[in-house]
């Protein structure tokens, strides 16, 4: 069991992306509600947030910052990974 791959980006206002996966999830996910420390305070400045790419599932910005779309889909369903790989295992 994989969890869906990232299909989508889109960036919205200030920092925030519409994420689509290829379940068919579709979500907001918000940087500003974040605590972004170290080098992901970079993407606390707007024109760095917007060179926001997508490449094989993972969200990607210049100077190496990654997020990995794993991550922010478990965060669109409000569940941990042990949840997730759970609900997976009894609908199989």
């Amino acid at each position: 069991m994989k969890i869906p791959k990232l299909t989508h980006i889109k960036i919205e206002e200030r920092i925030t992306i519409l994420a689509k996966f290829e379940d068919g999830t579709i979500g907001i996910i918000d940087f500003d509600k974040k605590v972004l420390k170290g080098i992901l305070s970079k993407l606390q400045d707007h024109s760095f947030f917007n060179l926001a790419k997508l490449k094989e599932g993972v969200i990607y910005w210049p100077e190496e910052i990654e997020i990995c779309g794993d991550s922010l889909y478990l965060e669109l369903k409000e569940v941990t990974f042990d949840e997730w790989q759970n609900t997976q295992l009894i609908n199989a």
